[in-house]
């Protein structure tokens, strides 16, 4: 008896709570908080039972909106203030002179004109630079850079006495004739760079990166020798050709900033292969025109450093005038005035010289946008 007396007892209790439970689904909203009868206040638990413990949830339901300014804010401050740097302006070089290399001699071997006395023209090009700052959060970005600058161009012209030759391994020129006038142009053209940097932030001044680099740029030299009066004539074109593929490292901070004014600077350096070639061209008139020609190509390990000082001034949060100073330096590359020695038109043979070095430097003047 005493157990059945338990079941009906147990039995009464619980069907008092459903029956609570299902008052409280079926009321409306605004009678589930307040104390009216059918309300949560009303659904005390029978006697004996302990009573449940509600607490509040402390939390804030999803906003679309402002959770997704939540997340790129934090990114944003992580990268050290953006998410986005672009920019884009005009860049000039200024080629540095060649080595002293003899391009022409006199009848006895003596220099009568040397790679170092051309005067180089400065030319404009177009750089942009566009960089994606922490990247899922991780501190890391990519960058993506071009820039292009053509047509460094010199020239010198001269008359000698005492003949002229070009100095290839079997010498062409106007060696028997005086006076030989002698005119000739330097250009180097085509300078191409791209980069495709993974850059970490290490903190809001120091970004670290690591990347691929492509650099390319030729050269062309001509000379032309003509006798007085005449009756010798002859055009010697001597090109060079550089195409450096390979990986680069590097580092760009913040040195210094006050106000509207902030200074940067920036190192690369890296190793490539240089697929380098020499071509060489030469046309006689005398009694019977002769042409002469020969070529060859070569592969090497070759080395490219860049070093850059920026200086910004902010026109407003977003955007900013920058003006850069920036000089590159290579090794083991092609030049064309070095390949005179290294080529036999007069028998169609020839080597590629790439032991040469190069400097270009020069500036950058453009506005760069940040968000």
């Amino acid at each position: 008896m005493r157990s059945l007396a338990r079941f009906f007892a147990v039995s009464s209790l619980v069907a008092g709570q459903f029956t609570a439970a299902i008052s409280f689904a079926e009321s409306r909203p605004e009678e589930v908080f307040n104390n009216e009868p059918g309300s949560v206040a009303a659904l005390a638990p029978a006697k004996g039972v302990a009573p449940v413990q509600l607490t509040q949830y402390q939390g804030n339901f999803f906003n679309p909106s402002n959770d997704l300014e939540d997340v790129f804010e934090s990114n944003s401050t992580a990268a050290g203030g953006q998410l986005w740097t672009a920019r884009i302006g005009a860049i000039f070089l200024n080629r540095g002179g060649p080595q002293h290399t003899t391009m022409v001699t006199d009848g006895g071997g003596s220099p009568l004109l040397q790679s170092g006395q051309y005067d180089f023209s400065v030319p404009w090009g177009g750089e942009i630079d566009v960089i994606r700052h922490n990247l899922n959060g991780s501190g890391w970005g990519l960058e993506g850079r071009y820039f292009g600058v053509g047509n460094f161009q010199a020239s010198t012209a001269a008359t000698y006495d005492t003949g002229a030759l070009v100095p290839y391994i079997n010498p062409l020129g106007a060696a028997g004739y005086s006076p030989t006038t002698m005119n000739s142009s330097y250009t180097a053209s085509n300078l191409l760079n791209f980069e495709l940097n993974a850059r970490k932030q290490v903190n809001s001044d120091l970004q670290l990166l690591v990347g691929f680099r492509y650099f390319g740029f030729n050269e062309g030299v001509g000379i032309n020798l003509a006798s007085d009066p005449f009756s010798y004539y002859s055009t010697h074109q001597i090109g060079a050709t550089n195409h450096l593929y390979g990986a680069q490292i590097g580092a760009d901070k913040r040195l210094w900033q006050h106000g509207r004014f902030q200074l940067e600077g920036i190192v690369k350096a890296g190793l490539y292969g240089n697929q380098s070639g020499n071509s060489t061209q030469v046309f006689v008139q005398d009694e019977v025109g002769t042409a002469y020609s020969t070529s060859a190509s070569q592969t090497r390990a070759s080395f490219l450093g860049e070093i850059g000082l920026a200086g910004l001034y902010k026109l407003t949060d977003h955007l900013a005038f920058r003006a850069t100073y920036q000089a590159f330096w290579l090794e083991g590359v092609a030049l064309a005035s070095n390949q005179i020695g290294t080529s036999d038109p007069l028998n169609g043979v020839a080597s590629v010289n790439n032991s040469s070095g190069a400097v270009f430097h020069g500036g950058f003047l453009g506005l760069e946008y940040t968000r």
